[in-house]
C-alpha cells in the first residue's frame, strides 16, 4: 500500500471512531433525566391555586406521571368518583408535573384524549411564591401537534401554547415570583380517559 493511501486509510479510520464516539457519548452534564426536573404533585381543579404535597393522603391518586425519553406523560383513567376536601366536596383529580426550576424551555404537546368539558381537563401552572400555583385551563384535541414554551417576557414569566394557526392560550406571572412552571391533567368521572404527552426539547450542549 502507498504512504498516500495509508493516510487516507488512517484519516477515515478516526473519523469513523469520532462519530462513533459521538453516537454513544452521554448527555452534557447539566443535561439531567427529566425525571429529576421534575415534581410529580397531586392536582384538584376545584383547588387551581393548591400547591399540595407528595401524596397527599387525602386525594384519590388519578392519572399517572410516566417520562419515555424526553417526553413526560400524564395518562390514565378515573377509577373513583367524588370527594370531600377540605370541607368540599371535589372530583376532578389528577396529577401537575412541575418543573423544579424556572429556565427557559420549549417543546411540543399532543393528545390523545380531548378536552371534555366537565370530564377531561389539560392545563399550565405557574409554581409561584410562597408555594402557590397559578393554574389556567387549556382546550386541546386530538390529531394536532403544538408547541409549547417557557421564558422570560419582559418583567415577566411566561408559558405558551401554540399551533399552526397561532397563540392557543398562554399565563404569565412576574418572573420574581415564579419558581417553576408544568402541566396538568385531571378526569371527573369514573372512567374517564386523559392523555398528554410532551415533549422537551434536549439542551444546548454549547450553552
Amino acid at each position: 500500500m502507498k504512504p498516500a493511501q495509508i493516510t487516507i486509510a488512517i484519516v477515515a479510520a478516526f473519523t469513523i471512531l469520532a462519530h462513533a464516539h459521538a453516537q454513544l457519548s452521554p448527555l452534557p452534564f447539566n443535561a439531567k433525566p427529566l425525571s429529576e426536573q421534575i415534581q410529580v404533585l397531586p392536582f384538584v381543579l376545584e383547588y387551581p391555586t393548591v400547591k399540595w404535597k407528595p401524596r397527599e393522603h387525602d386525594i384519590p391518586e388519578e392519572l399517572r406521571v410516566t417520562f419515555p425519553g424526553q417526553q413526560i406523560e400524564i395518562a390514565g383513567t378515573k377509577k373513583k368518583d367524588v370527594k370531600g376536601i377540605k370541607g368540599r366536596l371535589c372530583g376532578h383529580f389528577g396529577q401537575v408535573a412541575l418543573f423544579k426550576t424556572a429556565d427557559s424551555q420549549a417543546g411540543t404537546l399532543e393528545v390523545k384524549i380531548p378536552s371534555i368539558t366537565d370530564t377531561t381537563y389539560y392545563g399550565i401552572s405557574l409554581d409561584c411564591a410562597p408555594g402557590i400555583l397559578l393554574s389556567k385551563t387549556v382546550t386541546l384535541a386530538p390529531g394536532y401537534r403544538y408547541d409549547w414554551s417557557a421564558k422570560q417576557d419582559g418583567t415577566d414569566f411566561a408559558v405558551e401554547i401554540t399551533n399552526s394557526a397561532g397563540k392557543v392560550d398562554s399565563i404569565r406571572a412576574d418572573t420574581s415570583t415564579v419558581k417553576g412552571f408544568g402541566f396538568f391533567a385531571t378526569v371527573r368521572y369514573p372512567m374517564s380517559k386523559a392523555d398528554i404527552i410532551l415533549t422537551v426539547n434536549p439542551p444546548d450542549p454549547k450553552k
